[in-house]
């Protein structure tokens, strides 16, 4: 297994490149660099040729675990495999729902290693609020001593590394263990006070048939996308026969996660989808947590809100740039915020007709009202997205030009776009000579000047 790099805090860090010896900006500095450009960095275009190319490209390798082989493609792998392994390198916290012998935990620990993460099993229903919050002690010197907790020692063997931290029988945790879980599944990955590093992954297991289940609180459910594990008797034929189930080359992805800045322009596209999708369903689905805390008709416990919503983003975004299937998609949709909000957001996705933006700057002239409002706000938001990626004056007035087109009809969203490309003008050197199609900004003069962004 390649060698894998230290990561003491979240905070960004020189990195070594272990061939060259060079040091290099992390990508989350260089982001912070780039933001007001939304220009991708090498190192991101790195990351995200090798995540490419890195599923759709699977050999088997030597050496294989005992129930395990690698398979030829990714795509041969059981869609519950394809989502949890996805949700994992997205550092989306999933769990597995499923009655005993499903594989859960196995597959589990499988995929932890096929990623190059070390994997850590907690039996979280046998575990006590102080496995999670570290553990009491008096430390100090005689007169001086105070109470502190102590971080837990599987959480000491994960701290620095690429890990796993997969939590066994989540179900069966106490409301205090469950309380405890929420630093430990949110982004600060914390326990008292000690930072897990940024390449450490959480998931879990559990059996939503159990007669020893908990309910789980509105807060955890929000940190989790959760995944259907059936039995799968395919699969366990296939074992009887071979003494192995399927997985990817264990050697693939070692020590090359990527973080989400990676995905970001393919976030954001997912995200002004969104925005069309709630405003067509007049914010039906913004959030909409389930009366039964129990239900898994709202999907498998995932039910929409802020933070599902920003995950479903991040889950297909991953899924687009490792060639998922439209199966999986709409698997992870319905994971990460329930079966009737991701099945609604896939419908509307699918019935998207949208021009392409870049076209539409480099052809002002071209631009064809769409048939509804919802798709005009998508295809003005676009246009600002083309332009921050790429900002150039010729751009920035095509833009422009397409908005004020954009405008006959619909004032209010023509003139509020408007407002934000000005103030991309007034931000950015690189557009201060970019020239201003003043006739067709007649009709938005009084506008523009009541905004203080410009006079006439």
């Amino acid at each position: 297994m390649a060698e894998q790099e230290s990561h003491h805090t979240r905070s960004a860090h020189l990195r070594t490149d272990p061939k060259t010896g060079e040091k290099t900006i992390p990508v989350a500095e260089t982001q912070v660099k780039n933001r007001g450009r939304m220009e991708l960095t090498e190192e991101q275009k790195a990351a995200r040729e090798r995540l490419a190319g890195a599923l759709t490209n699977l050999t088997k390798a030597e050496t294989m675990s005992d129930f395990f082989e690698p398979v030829d493609d990714f795509k041969e792998l059981p869609t519950p495999f394809q989502i949890a392994t996805i949700a994992t390198i997205a550092d989306v916290p999933w769990a597995a729902a499923g009655p005993p012998g499903t594989g859960k935990t196995v597959s589990g620990k499988e995929i932890g290693r096929g990623l190059g993460l070390q994997t850590e099993v907690v039996r979280a229903g046998a575990s006590t609020q102080s496995d999670f919050e570290g553990i009491p002690a008096v430390v100090g010197e005689a007169g001086q001593e105070v109470m502190k907790r102590l971080p837990p020692e599987w959480a000491l063997r994960v701290q620095d590394q690429n890990a796993l931290v997969f939590l066994d029988e989540i179900n069966r945790a106490s409301v205090d263990v469950q309380n405890a879980l929420l630093k430990l599944t949110g982004d600060d990955r914390d326990i008292e006070g000690m930072e897990l590093g940024p390449n450490v992954r959480i998931a879990a297991a559990f059996n939503p048939e159990d007669d020893g289940i908990s309910e789980f609180s509105e807060a955890l459910r929000r940190r989790f996308i959760f995944v259907d594990w059936p039995h799968d008797e395919e699969a366990q034929m296939h074992h009887y026969a071979t003494r192995t189930y399927k997985t990817f080359n264990s050697e693939t992805l070692a020590g090359k996660l990527p973080t989400a800045d990676d995905m970001i322009d393919s976030t954001d596209q997912y995200a002004r989808i969104a925005y069309g999708f709630h405003k067509s369903t007049a914010g039906e689905y913004v959030h909409k947590a389930p009366d039964d805390m129990e239900d898994t008709e709202m999907g498998g416990y995932g039910f929409p809100n802020k933070g599902s919503w920003e995950s479903a983003f991040r889950l297909l975004s991953i899924a687009d740039s490792v060639g998922a299937t439209d199966g999986v998609k709409i698997g992870l949709l319905t994971s990460a915020v329930g079966r009737d909000a991701g099945t609604a957001f896939w419908g509307y996705q699918q019935s998207l007709d949208l021009p392409d933006p870049n076209e539409l700057i480099s052809k002002p002239e071209s631009y064809v009202k769409p048939d509804r409002d919802d798709k005009v706000h998508l295809v003005s938001s676009s246009l600002v997205a083309a332009v921050k990626k790429d900002p150039t004056p010729e751009r920035w007035a095509g833009a422009v030009s397409v908005l004020c087109r954009m405008a006959e009809g619909n004032p209010d969203i023509g003139a509020g776009t408007l407002k934000q490309m000005f103030t991309m003008r007034q931000s950015n050197p690189d557009l201060a000579g970019a020239d201003l199609p003043k006739e067709e900004l007649k009709k938005y003069a009084k506008f523009l000047g009541d905004s203080g962004i410009m006079k006439y």
